[in-house]
């Protein structure tokens, strides 16, 4: 049985990260859920918020994605995303530019998920109290 997962977070620009992990936490649709080694393979979908792998024994590496879609396979993980950050690269006045965004989606007349950019709203802003407690 393998002790490490093969993770590839690919953002729309650039492959955001390729490396060995112990693990993976990530922000589900339903909630967040951990893969381990041996995952059981899945494809799921993901909100924004942060995604944690570990790399070595209390090393973590943090990456904000604003949302995308993973697939578990073999002990390989590869996630799609529209954008990943690094947690220290993520700031309040970024996570305003995604809300506007969202808010000008919203105010869109051809908007027919109004509940998918409501809940991503509601994201946004749980990301940005972390960050305010931080």
């Amino acid at each position: 049985m393998s002790e490490r997962i093969s993770a590839s977070v690919i953002s729309a620009e650039k492959i955001v990260l390729q490396e060995e992990v112990a693990s993976i936490l990530l922000p589900g649709m339903m909630g967040d859920f951990m893969v381990l080694p041996n995952h059981g393979d899945c494809i799921s979908t993901l909100r924004p918020g942060f995604l944690e792998a570990e790399m070595e024994k209390n090393e973590k590496k943090r990456l904000f994605i604003s949302g995308g879609i993973i697939e578990v396979l073999n002990n390989n993980v590869s996630v799609l995303v529209d954008s990943a950050i690094p947690e220290e690269e993520v700031n309040s006045s970024l996570l305003s530019e995604y809300m506007e965004e969202l808010e000008q989606k919203l105010s869109s007349e051809s908007v027919i998920n109004i509940d998918d950019i409501e809940l991503r709203k509601s994201d946004f802003n749980e990301v940005k109290k972390s960050l305010q407690n931080r």
